[in-house]
């Protein structure tokens, strides 16, 4: 059964103003924007499905040309994660004018998407910062609640396992993600056979 809800946290590829900048970017490879819309969501997702996308503020025009590169449409911002720090200080990141802290997620949709089971889920999110790149749990708790059980979902760029999801991403499996993702899609695409 091919999934009908992503959690997709793709390994932008941006410019750093000074090589002090490019010091704090992250550690792990990064995709040019061509290798990020090629990647194969479409085919991936239910025909009814939701992707939460994470994106980064310098790159909102060509992540919305991705979103569409995947044949899914841009519904709405689904949360803003503001973060601190295990000290409960707010996190500082870098910016290109003005310093970063918030990160966004985009809800977007293939076919219907998925319905919504609660609608009292809230956008703002204040949560701690973990390693480079590393969601909150809350944003999965809060993911949950928004959609409900979803037997087949997946995350992908994942940092660690999680329970109830498929993840795939370098740090899980070691794999280039266009390997991956292909191994994935052909076990959500391929009939059961019953052996006696």
């Amino acid at each position: 059964m091919k999934p009908s809800l992503a959690v997709i946290d793709p390994p932008w590829l941006w410019k750093a103003y000074s090589s002090k900048g490019e010091d704090r970017s992250p550690k792990y490879n990064r995709m040019t924007l061509a290798d990020i819309s090629r990647l194969p969501v479409y085919d991936l997702m239910a025909d009814n499905s939701v992707v939460m996308l994470w994106v980064v503020d310098p790159l909102l025009h060509q992540a919305l040309k991705i979103v569409n590169d995947w044949g899914f449409t841009f519904k709405t911002v689904g949360f803003y994660w503001t973060k601190h720090k295990p000290s409960g200080a707010d996190h500082m990141g870098g910016g290109y004018y003005t310093r970063a802290n918030p990160e966004q997620c985009w809800v977007i949709t293939k076919g219907k998407g998925l319905p919504r089971v609660s609608r009292s889920v809230r956008r703002w999110m204040h949560a701690p910062v973990g390693r480079h790149s590393e969601k909150p749990e809350e944003f999965f708790i809060r993911t949950q609640q928004l959609f409900g059980f979803v037997e087949e979902k997946v995350e992908i760029f994942g940092r660690a396992p999680r329970e109830g999801w498929t993840v795939l991403g370098e740090e899980i499996d070691g794999e280039d993600i266009f390997d991956s993702l292909a191994s994935y899609k052909e076990s959500v695409t391929s009939p059961c056979i019953l052996r006696i």
